[in-house]
This record gives C-alpha cells, structure tokens and sequence, in this order.
C-alpha cells in the first residue's frame, strides 16, 4: 500500500485477534500487521452503515453493543 493511503500517524487501539483500528476523521482504519508488511483496510462511513446493518441482521442480540445501538 502507497504511504498517501495509509492512515496518519496517531493513536491506535487494539480490537483483539491482532487487528488494530484508527480514525482520520473520516475513515476507520483497520491495520493487521503481517510478515511482509502489514495489511490496512480503509471503512468509510457509508461502509460502516452497510456493516452494522449486516451485524444486526446476522446478529439481532447484538443490537445494543455497550450501550451503543446498532438500529437506526
């Protein structure tokens, strides 16, 4: 991945299972470092719709996910 793709420097939290996730102020960046280099996915905001759309769906008991609701 080019560099002008990559997020900017900055904070980074830990999701779990070797994913780390951060946001630009527009898009949530997914980074999972591999051997080689790592591999960063870029959501974007109607992404992001379409996903907890997906989750609720998949998932209904997972409509309220620590106090946030995944239904619009």
């Amino acid at each position: 991945m080019s560099a002008e793709h990559r997020p900017s420097n900055g904070t980074e939290d830990y999701l779990g299972d070797g994913l780390y996730i951060k946001y630009d102020g527009w898009n949530f960046w997914l980074r999972a470092p591999r051997t080689g280099g790592d591999h960063y996915v870029a959501i974007e905001p109607e992404v992001l719709a379409s996903f907890l759309e997906f989750i609720r769906k998949a998932r209904p008991e997972l409509r309220s996910i620590g106090g946030w609701k995944v239904d619009a």
